[in-house]
């Protein structure tokens, strides 16, 4: 069963043998167990902020992350650049100070223990 989950996924999140940003991302984030899923695997903190590794993705479709997940949260999400890789600029979501304060209410139960590290000042 969970291979067949994890095939649909990948069709979803992956054209051509490039992972993509779905026209229905709003849909997919708006359970906040997949936003903490999204944050265990991807996240990290800097100082009182959260960051989403995106780096794989085009400026594009980090602009339509950033949009979704102010439309489904009401977070302040900004792009920032990251580093270079062969010459090219990559960036990363960055949630602002105080939708991470929002954030941790959002995903608070879904948070395993090992997790918690990656929100500023998190506790249960």
């Amino acid at each position: 069963m969970s291979r067949s989950v994890f095939s649909e996924l990948f069709s979803i999140f992956y054209k051509g043998g490039r992972k993509i940003i779905p026209e229905n991302i709003e849909l997919l984030i708006s359970s906040p167990l997949s936003l903490a899923v999204w944050l265990m695997d991807d996240g990290n903190r800097n100082h009182d902020a959260v960051f989403l590794n995106t780096q794989s993705f085009s400026f594009g479709e980090q602009q339509k992350l950033s949009q979704a997940l102010h439309d489904v949260y009401g977070f302040r999400v900004t792009i920032n650049s990251h580093s270079k890789s062969k010459g090219i600029e990559l960036y990363r979501i960055r949630i602002d100070t105080e939708s991470t304060r929002k954030l941790k209410g959002v995903i608070r139960e879904y948070l395993l223990p090992y997790f918690y590290y990656k929100i500023p000042n998190f506790s249960p």
